[in-house]
């Protein structure tokens, strides 16, 4: 009987939590935000499954399929997780349970399926390498610009700019679900709803309190009601913590998977006995008939066994994160407001302990190995090289590309005045000698449609004082690089320098 008033009371609030999301979107000739010309009138399926239908058909989601995951591995091993499977697996998790407490499935599966499309080539090292070149923009600008205009300029100044330039992959999801996909020709992104948006933003806490002026300049374009939810760290709807729990729950389980199939084999035997060792000490797997059957082997596990063993450990995960989700709903009664407890979705009693302790192992033995520590060296060299070269030559970068930087220019500044603006908040030009007229020359020459290519040399060194730092160029360039896929990386390197 306590099981069923238990059930009783999880339904109650659970339905209040429906008609609390329902309240945001009840019918389509009520939506403001999203415009009605992206939504047919006749279409069967719900706004989260559109979304969800939009990521999936999108050309960046698409392109995961060719971008690292962990290890990189030039096609030798076609087993090997990529973004794309990991992004898939993560979905799976995240239907599992988003289903187990009955909240909405569509909404989950969009925002898993979502959460990664921004990412950079070479996994999370390309990351850090557009973030370590944004941070060091002084090395590569100081010394050319004092040397060709013969100015002194204050490098506590300079700096100070550059600790506001961030490079975050699930800001980029963001922009690419809003801003560089395309539904029609007249309009740019996906057109998700607000729910959607912010789990793709909130998978990850990355950047989430940090002063972003890139982020901020493409931003405050935007509805409000797109902006209001980035004042919050968590998630706004249950879906996204399950989406980011699913997150979690696949890095640990999958990644760890790819290094006991595919590495040293005393390596992912010892590191199989660990594992064995510490489940047994839980009460969950006390009684587990599939574990009673892996034995502690002394040479080598079979693919099978670890298949076994991994399935093992995603099933508890889903099942006690979708346990506490029910526990926490029927305790604090919620949710209609505050969802911050489900922040520790994965992260509570035993859970925690198992999870530190695949972290730990998966970092030791995998993700900080001499193998994927070269890769990710590599990676880096490779993006910084890239990057070095188009801010040395802007005119390097495909034409389209350039084509996008004048277009993000006139996008984003009304007039000369507002370009002028952001310009001096980013970088004060007028240091330079003549610095607000060559502006000028500059702007003019984007309002009558000419290229980079249109500028002779004396002209392009001219007006690299503008290029070189302005926020729409280094906008346009970290679309174009982080939308690279590995194997288009290699390529633009090898173009470049070969």
């Amino acid at each position: 009987m306590k099981g069923k008033s238990n059930r009783e009371s999880y339904e109650k609030v659970l339905n209040e939590y429906f008609n609390h999301l329902a309240t945001h979107y009840p019918k389509l000739k009520d939506i403001q935000y999203r415009n009605d010309c992206t939504r047919r009138d006749n279409d069967k399926r719900t706004f989260f499954q559109q979304d969800r239908d939009r990521i999936q058909y999108s050309k960046a989601f698409r392109r995961l399929m060719h971008k690292t995951q962990v290890q990189y591995t030039q096609g030798l091993n076609v087993h090997i997780r990529n973004r794309l499977t990991h992004s898939l697996e993560v979905a799976q998790i995240g239907r599992s349970i988003a289903r187990n407490v009955k909240a909405n499935e569509d909404l989950t599966e969009a925002i898993c399926l979502g959460h990664d499309l921004g990412h950079t080539p070479f996994g999370h090292a390309g990351e850090r390498a557009l973030q370590i070149l944004l941070s060091r923009l002084e090395d590569i600008e100081l010394k050319y610009y004092e040397r060709v205009y013969d100015v002194k300029i204050d490098k506590n100044i300079y700096k100070k700019t550059d600790e506001n330039l961030k490079f975050f992959h699930n800001f980029q999801s963001l922009r690419v679900v809003e801003e560089l996909e395309n539904l029609t020709e007249e309009r740019s992104g996906l057109k998700l709803l607000k729910e959607t948006m912010d789990g793709i933003l909130k998978h990850t806490e990355d950047g989430l309190k940090e002063n972003n002026y890139l982020t901020n300049l493409w931003l405050k374009k935007k509805d409000k009601v797109l902006v209001d939810f980035l004042e919050s760290k968590y998630p706004i709807t249950l879906e996204g913590h399950i989406a980011k729990t699913s997150d979690k729950i696949a890095q640990v389980t999958h990644d760890l998977e790819d290094f006991l199939c595919y590495s040293d084999v005393e390596k992912s035997c010892s590191l199989c006995n660990e594992i064995l060792s510490e489940l047994k000490k839980l009460k969950y797997f006390k009684k587990n008939r599939v574990l009673q059957k892996l034995k502690k082997q002394s040479k080598f596990y079979s693919h099978y066994q670890i298949h076994l063993l991994i399935s093992e450990l995603i099933g508890y995960f889903i099942n006690k994160s979708s346990e506490y989700i029910i526990q926490e709903m029927i305790k604090k009664k919620l949710p209609k407001e505050d969802l911050k407890s489900f922040e520790k979705l994965l992260l509570f009693d035993e859970n925690l302990e198992l999870h530190k302790f695949l972290k730990e192992r998966i970092d030791s033995y995998y993700i900080r190995s001499s193998d994927i520590s070269r890769l990710d060296g590599k990676g880096i060299y490779i993006i910084r090289k890239i990057f070095n070269a188009y801010i040395t030559n802007p005119r390097q970068l495909p034409d389209i590309t350039q084509q996008t930087y004048f277009k993000n220019i006139k996008r984003y500044n009304k007039n000369l005045l507002e370009y002028k603006k952001n310009l001096s908040s980013f970088f004060n030009l007028t240091k330079f000698r003549n610095g607000d007229k060559i502006i000028e020359n500059f702007y003019e020459k984007i309002k009558k449609g000419m290229s980079l290519k249109d500028f002779n040399i004396e002209e392009l060194n001219k007006y690299s004082i503008v290029i070189r730092r302005d926020p729409f160029f280094f906008i346009t360039l970290l679309d174009y690089i982080s939308g690279m896929t590995d194997d288009k990386a290699y390529k633009d390197y090898s173009n470049l320098y070969n």
